[in-house]
């Protein structure tokens, strides 16, 4: 069940384009061979390594959440014009890469540290001859000691909810990021029920929620 986010202290919206979820507990699967190359269409060819290494995780791989955020953002290309992006979560970089191409003034990508490398050679392989401000660097939403990234005017993230014990971490680096002057956008494939149960009853507690139409995906 996928659901397209956006979070403000205020309020936020969830586009939802879904089947009926059935189970209680997280379904992932690492799909592929151990390197692939993924093309994707976004203002002409985009390049995304995959690396399903083990000790990259969920990180190396291009879920379908992001192709999910990505088609919506490109029918509101308006929305990321000359600002400033920051990517939660960002694995392969896919949405980082598209917000760069289709308006963003400046793209900030991050994931744990594992991931960096992969992350950082696709962002360098599809941004390299753009104007745009682009950079990869780590979050990890366990650590206190996270680099200060200052302020930006949206926030994304795609299939970034699945496992229990890191839904307050994402909540609480979710808030950490939002202020009353932005908001978040995130694509959710449902994986467990009490998960998402968790994410949406803890993130409530900041953050108002409504549903977008399937019409407007």
């Amino acid at each position: 069940y996928f659901l397209l986010v956006v979070c403000t202290l205020a309020s936020s919206e969830f586009i939802l384009n879904a089947m009926e979820p059935k189970t209680q507990e997280p379904i992932l699967m690492l799909p592929g061979p151990k390197y692939k190359s993924v093309i994707v269409d976004c203002e002409g060819t985009v390049s995304i390594n995959e690396n399903s290494e083990q000790r990259l995780g969920t990180g190396g791989i291009l879920w379908d959440g992001a192709v999910v955020l990505l088609g919506w953002l490109k029918k509101n290309r308006e929305a990321l014009k000359s600002k400033r992006i920051l990517e939660l979560g960002a694995g392969t970089g896919l949405v980082s890469i598209c917000c760069a191409r289709i308006g963003a003034r400046e793209v900030v990508a991050t994931d744990v540290a594992e991931v960096i490398d992969n992350l950082s050679a696709n962002l360098q392989t599809n941004l390299e001859s753009s104007e745009v401000e682009y950079k990869a660097c780590k979050v990890d939403w366990e650590s206190t000691e996270n680099e200060d990234l200052g302020h930006f005017d949206i926030v994304v993230g795609s299939d970034i909810i699945w496992l229990r014990h890191l839904v307050l971490p994402l909540v609480n680096t979710i808030n950490q990021f939002l202020n009353t002057k932005n908001y978040m956008i995130l694509a959710h494939q449902t994986r467990s029920l009490m998960v998402d149960d968790l994410f949406f009853s803890e993130i409530k507690k900041t953050c108002s929620v409504s549903k977008i139409p399937n019409s407007e995906l």
